[in-house]
């Protein structure tokens, strides 16, 4: 059985330093966090997190401002472009650095633009759909879309977001065919499923938890090899009898620019939560 790995970055980055920053003067005005992501967005809520407790930690405000759009291109190009002093970060997911600069022409920017700080956190994904669909496991599921190829649709968080991805990687292995319908962020596609628009999508657990246990959405499986904690009666996406299972996680980072001095970087990550 073949096994994949798909990852999605959640990162803060900041523009390519051109000049050194004294770490020690380092913040001594307002900083600015671009989320790439809409409002009650996975990226959106942990840069508020984190943006409060870097303004406690070093007395500076983290003002933060939602940039969703083109898998976080937007939000990147912001990064990419701006004045290279430390003061504009990014939290990002993967489709800006990861999936949509090597897919997508309007990307002009490059990965050593940017560097890594540190790892946050990891978020499994799970694979939802509305409750008038028949199907009330995976297996039921592939069956249905496979009688009805090209008729049902998913949701995704833009061409080229995590989500998107993972569900043509899941069409794919499994030899379906669904009608793609890209959002404006994850929130927005949650959104879409809630109404009614879209009858699929995968989407990260925080955003779709609390509707798969009011019964809102039902939860098909999560992408990670044991059952979530937060979801039991969920199973694995391992535990279904589909070919070719495969495990997705998604991995949460912080990220700087590439000529950050490294006691400016090591003030940033030591001010985060442990």
């Amino acid at each position: 059985m073949r096994r994949g790995v798909l990852y999605l970055a959640i990162g803060l980055a900041v523009a390519n330093l051109a000049a050194t920053v004294d770490a020690q003067e380092y913040p001594n005005r307002p900083v600015h966090v671009l989320a790439a992501a809409a409002p009650g967005g996975n990226p959106d809520v942990l840069a508020r997190l984190l943006s409060q407790r870097l303004a406690d930690v070093l007395g500076q405000p983290f003002v933060v401002e939602n940039v969703p759009g083109a898998g976080g291109i937007l939000a990147a190009k912001r990064i990419a472009e701006a004045s290279p002093d430390g003061y504009l970060l990014m939290l990002n997911d993967s489709g800006a650095l990861a999936i949509n600069i090597n897919m997508s022409p309007d990307a002009n920017y490059q990965l050593k633009d940017f560097a890594p700080i540190t790892a946050l956190a990891t978020v499994p994904t799970a694979l939802v759909i509305i409750p008038s669909v028949p199907a009330s496991n995976v297996n039921e599921f592939i069956a249905l879309a496979k009688s009805k190829p090209g008729m049902m649709s998913f949701g995704s968080a833009g061409a080229g977001s995590i989500h998107h991805l993972t569900m043509e990687i899941f069409a794919e292995r499994t030899g379906i065919n669904l009608l793609h319908v890209p959002y404006r962020g994850g929130t927005a596609l949650v959104n879409g499923l809630l109404t009614g628009e879209i009858q699929a999508g995968w989407s990260g657990l925080p955003n779709v938890i609390s509707h798969i246990k009011a019964g809102t959405l039902r939860g098909l499986c999560v992408s990670v090899l044991k059952r979530a904690v937060s979801l039991p009666d969920v199973p694995t996406c391992a535990n279904r009898r589909w070919p070719n299972a495969w495990k997705l996680s998604a991995w949460i980072c912080r990220k700087t620019a590439r000529r950050i001095t490294r006691a400016s970087c090591t003030t940033i990550s030591n001010s985060m939560p442990k």
